[in-house]
């Protein structure tokens, strides 16, 4: 479900100026990515857009044309963030909220116009819990999980989400269903993936960095790689409990 490819070493993005760059474990892991829902692509551009706009995309790994392009730590942190709360099941009258894409936006909304000086706040937040915000790429969309029963539901609508009044993205609405057990296994899939692909490269810098003039601590980057292994199997033994009570009498007020 979640598809990436990391940029070799010589063309991963250095940070700081000419003269004085140097990379560490977040800026080790630039490259491609996509979320894959059911027959449809999140994070995946429109080809014809991107043309249109005049955007040039440097060649990627096959499969990977048109996917989204930055550092996999932003989504490996995101998704380990809203894990426990999307596991967490929906009780069937507050998912209800969620029922079709034109109702979550009302909800978002609601939200959005919401005085945060109220003492409700806390239960307006479930859907945001489990909301991936790409803000960080151009006209980034939001990617919502949240689980009823043993399904998993994904939604990803980009209908207003537009550049310049363009819909940059290959899909404007996606919406997809799996069970708990196939979303668990992508996601252990994609967490261990990485931390593997990231453990080459750390070996690699320890046993000597191979890109001149660029500054790189080895065991730094061990130690920042210890630690995103713990954030990982951290992610599973968290629960999150909500309040559904609060939940409600914030919704209806």
């Amino acid at each position: 479900m979640f598809r990436f490819a990391l940029k070799p070493l010589n063309e991963v993005q250095l940070w700081g100026e000419p003269g004085d760059q140097s990379l560490h474990w977040y800026a080790l892991t630039d490259g491609y990515y996509f979320i894959e829902a059911g027959t449809e692509r999140i994070l995946w551009y429109s080809e014809t857009a991107c043309r249109a706009q005049g955007w040039e995309f440097p060649p990627t790994p096959h499969g990977f044309e048109w996917a989204a392009s930055y550092h996999l730590c932003r989504l490996f942190e995101d998704v380990a963030q809203v894990v426990p709360a999307v596991l967490e099941p929906v009780p069937d009258d507050v998912a209800q909220i969620l029922d079709n894409a034109e109702d979550h936006r009302k909800y978002d909304d609601f939200v959005n116009n919401w005085d945060w000086q109220d003492d409700t706040e806390d239960g307006l937040l479930w859907v945001s819990q489990r909301t991936i915000d790409t803000a960080y790429l151009r006209a980034g969309p939001w990617v919502t999980f949240w689980r009823t029963g043993d399904t998993i539901r994904v939604r990803c609508d980009n209908r207003l989400n537009l550049l310049d009044g363009v819909q940059i993205w290959s899909a404007e609405l996606v919406e997809h269903e799996l069970p708990v057990d196939d979303f668990l296994a992508s996601l252990h899939e994609f967490g261990d993936s990485l931390l593997q692909a990231m453990d080459k490269r750390v070996q690699e810098a320890e046993g000597g960095w191979s890109l001149p003039n660029v500054r790189l601590d080895a065991t730094e980057l061990r130690r920042d790689h210890t630690a995103r292994i713990a954030q990982w199997k951290n992610t599973f033994s968290c629960h999150q409990k909500t309040d559904w009570d609060v939940v409600r009498r914030s919704w209806r007020g």
